[in-house]
């Protein structure tokens, strides 16, 4: 499967003296540290009359955060910059219904915010009230999806109760949602 990638914006600026701009075109030779992380062009032409160039750079998805420093070099002046690529997270957890008569299903949404690296992200659930649902244990965000949803079926109960299922992702993410299950 081919690697997901988000966007990175990056300004690369032309250092001139009393900061005036070039009547033609400037070359600014730019590198990365991780260029399988975050590919830069070797060269950006910045447009005469201007003193900046921008262009997006797309950032592969990742299982941990990377610091990557990005250098822009035109004439003698070098720019660099420092910027992390974040591993997807989670970012939030829904579950529809969350108030609902027993013996009932009811489906449960983990949202990242970015899509899952290669391999998929893996997030352990917990329930705080195992008489009250079937939550499964485990679910896998697929390989550049940016969520999950499957089905919780809920018990018979006498009267109403709740209970809170948390998400932890591998890389430390955390969710929680609560269900109100009643008779």
């Amino acid at each position: 499967m081919a690697p997901s990638w988000r966007q990175v914006p990056f300004r690369v600026c032309a250092a001139r003296t009393a900061a005036v701009a070039s009547p033609r075109a400037t070359q600014a030779e730019n590198s990365g540290s991780n260029p399988t992380i975050l590919p830069v062009p070797d060269l950006v032409t910045i447009a005469p009359g201007n003193t900046t160039a921008t262009f997006a750079l797309n950032a592969a998805t990742v299982t941990e955060d990377h610091t990557i420093t990005l250098t822009a070099k035109i004439g003698a002046t070098t720019v660099t910059k420092t910027v992390t690529i974040h591993a997807s997270n989670i970012s939030g957890m829904t579950i529809t219904p969350n108030y609902v008569l027993n013996l009932n299903t009811v489906r449960c949404t983990i949202t990242l915010d970015g899509p899952a690296p290669a391999g998929g992200l893996s997030i352990n659930l917990t329930n705080s009230n195992n008489l009250i649902a079937a939550v499964p244990t485990h679910v896998t965000v697929p390989a550049g999806q940016s969520s999950v949803t499957f089905s919780i079926a809920t018990y018979r109960v006498t009267r109403t109760l709740m209970t809170t299922i948390t998400a932890a992702a591998s890389n430390g993410g955390l969710a929680s949602a609560t269900l109100t299950v009643h008779n």
